[in-house]
């Protein structure tokens, strides 16, 4: 039988071309149908079937859980959504872990999605001068954001590409001390951090009084910002990177 060009087919053709891990390889044709090729050892021949693909789960998200997925995009612009109705992330230091459960949706299986970023810009797309909520089908290689007639195709990554978190996060215990930041206070300190570069945020328990204190460690003479938060029954100093904390802006 004749042999297929991939390579021209898809420089001169206008065809796509796409092997998934672990699954079976398929070409894209220039009007957007999919066709699987199968290798069938069966007198000799190459066969090939049209590619049929059910969709895993079909959803619209909505406002709050867009917003969730807007902060934990900050924390890594990578995703992966495993079966269930918990969604997690973790950052590519594994050292800022993000976790919600979407109570009324629920994944049946992994989609590993790379840019985030980009699957929320078509969603808002799609979604702009309409007034319903475009459909998200998490298929078997891919997600189809659709609206009103318009359709977008997202195919994932693969899954080495993502970054996970842990299967089972450990209980961090009964916290020591709970405050509130508001967010005048929040600007007060990115303002700060960023004007005098001070790259440390430290809440630190004082004769009675819980501060946070905007700062560089390892300048023991550099300008600073304290916040009076409220009482502390003990004495602490807990201090993390302002970095870690842009999340919340």
């Amino acid at each position: 039988p004749a042999v297929l060009s991939i390579g021209k087919r898809c420089m001169e053709a206008g065809y796509g071309f796409w092997w998934p891990p672990h699954g079976l390889p398929f070409f894209i044709k220039p009007d957007g149908t999919e066709i699987r090729t199968v290798d069938v050892l069966q007198r000799q021949k190459l066969y090939s079937h049209r590619r049929i693909s059910q969709p895993m789960t079909c959803m619209k998200f909505s406002e709050p859980q867009m917003e969730i997925l807007s902060l934990f995009m900050n924390i890594n612009p990578s995703i992966m959504f495993k079966p269930g109705q918990k969604v997690s992330t973790i950052s590519n230091n594994r050292n800022i872990l993000g976790s919600c459960t979407f109570k009324d949706v629920e994944f049946e299986s992994k989609a590993p999605i790379y840019d985030l970023g980009n699957m929320m810009k078509t969603i808002k797309v799609l979604s702009r001068n309409n007034t319903s909520s475009p459909e998200v089908e998490f298929n078997t290689n891919r997600v189809e954001i659709s609206n009103n007639g318009s359709r977008m195709k997202y195919y994932y990554a693969e899954e080495r590409m993502i970054t996970v978190p842990p299967e089972n996060i450990n209980s961090l215990g009964e916290p020591a001390v709970v405050t509130k930041l508001s967010n005048d206070q929040l600007i007060q300190i990115f303002g700060t951090a960023s004007h005098y570069q001070l790259p440390d945020l430290c809440f630190q328990g004082k004769e009675g009084k819980l501060f946070a204190i905007v700062t560089d460690k390892r300048n023991s003479t550099s300008n600073s910002l304290e916040i009076e938060l409220g009482e502390a029954d003990k004495d602490f100093c807990f201090c993390m990177k302002i970095e870690n904390m842009s999340i919340l802006m």
